[in-house]
């Protein structure tokens, strides 16, 4: 239950203070724009109660149920980070297909943690996602220019970190492989590759 609740909760709230801090700095200068955002931030909560209600039962991401891994993984990244300020790109290749529900699922929330890491500890100005499929495997690579940090103290009892051994932990047990490589002012960058069972080719 602590892994769905930082996985749903935890991070969306990360991502919603992220917009808030944004939206403060509009106020005298841009009114109507903090206006639009707020709106847009209460629309993302609605949706944030919702996923956490589905993930309880273990059901699929709203977002999922209506878009493929590709354009969920990168609304999911465009709503978490704030509207100005950090550069994102997004690429997929290799032909694109759904994967069982519990793969898309685990890409989703490692590519939101890892976005939301990168904008709250990193203080990125820069995030790149890249999704590639091939015959057997999906993997998600997300990559920012952010202050980097010690990688071999992943999974001490220290902020942002916690969230990084959920990463390693539920990637094991799905069979996947998950690479993080960092380092003080170097950047981060975390990529995960999952058995893409269960898959269909898209037509």
């Amino acid at each position: 239950m602590g892994r769905e609740i930082h996985d749903t909760l935890l991070q969306s709230l990360v991502g919603t203070a992220l917009q808030l801090d944004n939206i403060s700095t509009e106020f005298d200068s841009a009114p109507e724009s903090a206006k639009q955002q707020l709106l847009k931030i209460r629309r993302e909560v609605e949706r944030y109660v919702g996923e956490a209600n589905q993930s309880i039962w273990d059901l699929r991401s709203p977002l999922l149920s209506s878009l493929d891994l590709a354009a969920a993984l990168q609304e999911d990244a465009e709503n978490v980070l704030p509207s100005a300020g950090i550069a994102f790109q997004f690429t997929a290749s290799g032909p694109r297909r759904r994967c069982a529900p519990a793969i898309e699922q685990h890409v989703l929330r490692i590519a939101r943690e890892a976005v939301t890491n990168a904008v709250r500890h990193g203080h990125a100005s820069r995030i790149q996602m890249e999704l590639s499929y091939d015959a057997k495997s999906v993997s998600v690579k997300v990559s920012d220019n952010g202050c980097g940090f010690d990688s071999t103290e992943i999974g001490r009892d220290r902020e942002g970190h916690w969230g990084l051994s959920l990463v390693r932990e539920r990637t094991q047990q799905i069979g996947g492989r998950v690479h993080i490589i960092s380092a003080p002012n170097g950047g981060t960058t975390i990529e995960v590759v999952e058995p893409c069972s269960g898959t269909k080719p898209e037509l």
